[in-house]
């Protein structure tokens, strides 16, 4: 009969060793038949175990080692070993799958018990490295077939590494492929949120939040509407963005401008024999401390587009180009949105 022991980890990880020999001691010193580097294999005492062959069966005998030897994780002192079995030599010691063979010199294994051995190699941590288990499986798997396997089994490996090689190269050139315009992408999109960042950079502060407020005055009596409870003004507020065109000049939305345009409902009803009068009417911009009051200019009849003004002393604003070329905006462009959307609700947001 015949011992093999495939090593799973430790200084002998990834080596077979094959014995023919009744009584196989282990141990890390050198007059041991498995001989375990004792730098690397600390768990392992000088001599260990010893496997004896004893009427065909392999006896494994612990040799009062300092961390004990273990059997499929179980820590033994002595026990009959099979076909399969894992042995520890120490707590976290070097692991071994162990192996018998019936005929003498027969070193054929079967497909399933290589294909075995080589997942138990790449499975186990190698100390001071990280695991690569394609790495190991791989090359345990070509070590056992070409040491341990008939002729015909071999040429059909070589094809199957063949085919496995083409099909490796193929797979990295589609990943390479799939990098490269992934890569093309990201560098797009940074490209575009540079650009971006370019615009809100020189243009964010020629853009204003507008505050307004405005009551309804009575035409007859020229006094405006109070609630009947408290006396207090009766107001609606709301807020909007506008950015400058021109020295003075913003141009906002036309609901903003008069903000009861196209409107059913307020809070305050807008009826006959009522006129709108503002409160408050300014605009915030980026780094200037003060608000400016605005004035309305003009209001468009067809568009939702109106134009106000406000004294420009003392203000160093800059100025948004609008686009003169007539052509429309091309659909799937990206676009850069400056504003005030959420109003006050969103600047409290961020200052949170």
């Amino acid at each position: 009969m015949k011992a093999i022991f495939v090593h799973l980890s430790g200084s002998k990880r990834g080596k077979t060793e094959f014995f023919a020999d009744s009584k196989i001691s282990a141990g890390t010193d050198p007059s041991c038949n498995l001989h375990f580097d004792q730098s690397i294999d600390k768990s392992t005492s000088p001599f260990h175990a010893e496997i004896n062959l004893q009427e065909c069966d392999y006896v494994l005998k612990d040799l009062d080692s300092t961390k004990g030897t273990f059997v499929n994780n179980r820590q033994i002192k002595e026990v009959v070993i099979h076909d399969g079995d894992l042995i520890e030599y120490g707590d976290n010691g070097p692991r071994a799958r162990f192996r018998i063979k019936a005929e003498k010199g027969d070193v054929c294994k079967p497909f399933r018990e290589i294909l075995a051995d080589s997942m138990d190699i790449a499975r186990e941590p190698h100390k001071g490295r990280k695991l690569i288990t394609a790495t190991a499986f791989f090359r345990s798997l070509l070590t056992e077939a070409f040491t341990q396997s008939s002729a015909k089994f071999k040429l059909v490996t070589v094809f199957i590494f063949l085919l496995s090689f083409i099909g490796i190269i193929t797979l990295v050139y589609n990943t390479f492929s799939v990098l490269t315009e992934t890569t093309k992408r990201v560098e797009l999109l940074e490209s575009e949120s540079a650009i971006g960042e370019r615009i809100i950079k020189d243009f964010s502060r020629g853009v204003c939040l507008i505050q307004c407020s405005f009551s309804l005055v009575d035409e007859v009596s020229g006094k405006p509407l109070k609630s009947w409870r408290d006396g207090r003004l009766l107001t609606n507020k709301l807020t909007g963005t506008g950015f400058v065109i021109a020295n003075g000049k913003i141009l906002t939305n036309r609901h903003v401008a008069e903000p009861w345009w196209q409107q059913t409902a307020h809070a305050i009803p807008l009826e006959p024999g009522l006129t709108p009068r503002f409160e408050v009417f300014r605009a915030f911009f980026p780094d200037v401390v003060d608000p400016v009051l605005l004035k309305v200019e003009k209001v468009s009849d067809i568009a939702d587009v109106a134009l106000l003004s406000f004294d420009p002393e003392g203000v160093d604003i800059p100025f948004l180009k609008l686009d003169s070329s007539g052509q429309d905006a091309i659909e799937g462009e990206p676009v850069v949105l400056l504003g005030y959307p959420a109003g006050l609700n969103a600047l409290y947001a961020k200052s949170d």
